[in-house]
């Protein structure tokens, strides 16, 4: 701004001596006159001068004038910006931590909030109609079959009815419950569930070779009818059930059964006694009481009247999973 004002004042100089020279009537080229000539341009050069003068004064003035504008205007506007880019970051800072702070606190509600379901609260929070399972529980989807959740959080197929069956009653069916099939497919699938030792005999449609169950799937074969005649009774047949072709891979091949001996797991009663046995190992272990009856899940219509004798095994007075509800296991 200095420069482009002094560039001004030399110009408009140079104009006012060029107008006083001019107003002399060629008296810059200096060429002989006489003396009217002289006094007379005389007196005009002194009136260019003052004029020069007056018009140089003038300039002056304003040169003054706006150099003091300008660096007043050039001060308050440093000082205004100077001001707003100090106050600007901290405008902008004070939201920011008000944003931050609601968002850390709506989070954290929103996980306080967050309902307890099935499975994991994550996955089942986005599942609309979840439920709550523990191991136990008899499960279905819409339109599947009846799994059993097991310890393991897998589900395990019942691969038909006499599988269900051999295991529980209708009234467990009762209280199958249906989940979402999202949920459902969730679940990992474990193995499918056998009959349970002691209930049915097995066999295959394509193969007449008949089964005797015991623990995890393991299957014996009966070596001829004589055998089951004796274990079973005339009506043995009545307990033959056909196992699926897809599921008979489940079942575990063991060592045949070739003397009258009843095969772990089978309960057995014996006539004018009533007591009831459960056959393990080759003896017969006594049910001492109801609870202990009912607490292992034993069902009437599987028991058999024998005349086998037995050697006495200990008494079952509580609940023995591990040897009569092992309904999840590998053979």
């Amino acid at each position: 701004m200095l420069k482009i004002s002094l560039i001004k004042l030399i110009f408009l100089s140079a104009i006012a001596i060029a107008l006083s020279c001019i107003s002399e009537g060629n008296g810059c080229t200096g060429r002989n006159r006489n003396p009217t000539e002289v006094v007379k341009i005389k007196t005009k050069r002194h009136l260019s001068q003052f004029n020069a003068l007056f018009v140089l004064f003038f300039i002056l003035s304003l040169f003054v004038a706006g150099c003091g504008n300008d660096e007043f205007t050039g001060a308050t506007t440093d000082a205004g910006n100077d001001a707003s880019a100090d106050a600007k970051p901290d405008a902008q800072q004070q939201p920011d931590v008000v944003t931050d702070t609601t968002s850390d606190v709506q989070t954290d509600a929103a996980e306080d909030a967050m309902p307890e379901t099935g499975i994991d609260a994550d996955h089942d929070a986005a599942i609309d109609g979840a439920v709550k399972l523990v191991p136990g529980d008899l499960i279905k989807g819409a339109t599947s079959g009846v799994y059993y959740y097991g310890e393991d959080s897998k589900r395990h197929l019942f691969p038909n009815e006499d599988t269900f069956y051999s295991w529980l009653t209708t009234d467990d069916f009762n209280l199958v419950k249906t989940i979402p099939d999202e949920q459902l497919a969730a679940l990992p699938t474990g193995r499918d569930i056998t009959i349970r030792p002691g209930t049915y005999l097995v066999k295959i449609q394509t193969d007449p070779k008949t089964y005797a169950i015991t623990d995890c799937g393991h299957i014996h074969e009966i070596g001829s009818e004589t055998i089951a005649i004796a274990l079973y009774g005339t009506n043995w047949a009545q307990r033959v059930r056909d196992v699926p072709q897809s599921n008979w891979g489940q079942y575990a091949l063991s060592a045949p059964i070739t003397v009258p001996v009843h095969p772990d797991g089978q309960l057995i009663t014996y006539a004018g006694d009533a007591n009831r046995y459960v056959v393990m190992n080759g003896a017969k272990r006594k049910i001492a009481s109801q609870a202990a009856y009912d607490v292992n899940r034993w069902q009437a219509s599987f028991a058999i009247q024998t005349a086998i004798p037995y050697a006495d095994g200990a008494p079952v007075t509580n609940y023995e999973p591990q040897n009569f509800w092992n309904i999840v296991c590998t053979p």
